[in-house]
């Protein structure tokens, strides 16, 4: 990706359209619109984060159909010593109300340990 790019076609769109620099305060009891002088803004490129270790990953036993299917949640992808993926009985409500919430806190003391 061009970061270069996109921050002078970001700042141009700024630029261009008043409204993404306006904000609105109250002057005797009536709204008024306040546009603000054009400030350009500057990316940051950000740095890939990779856990060195093992993550433990605590899921509801029971998921919905529309709930993400990859096991790690994603954190396979971040995790170099690999994930540990713990199911809990119930689901993703249930895992936080008695009598289920006590296996998690038997699967988080045996991480724990």
């Amino acid at each position: 990706m061009n970061l270069n790019a996109l921050e002078q076609t970001i700042n141009a769109i700024i630029a261009r359209h008043k409204s993404l620099r306006a904000t609105f305060k109250q002057v005797e009891g009536e709204p008024v619109q306040i546009v603000s002088s054009m400030e350009k803004i500057k990316l940051v490129p950000l740095v890939s984060f990779f856990f060195s270790g093992r993550i433990a990953v605590f899921r509801a036993r029971r998921q919905p159909h529309n709930r993400i299917r990859d096991l790690e949640l994603g954190w396979g992808k971040l995790a170099r010593g690999g994930v540990d993926v713990h199911f809990i009985p119930g689901d993703h409500d249930s895992v936080l109300k008695e009598p289920r919430v006590q296996g998690l806190a038997t699967a988080l003391k045996k991480c724990l340990r």
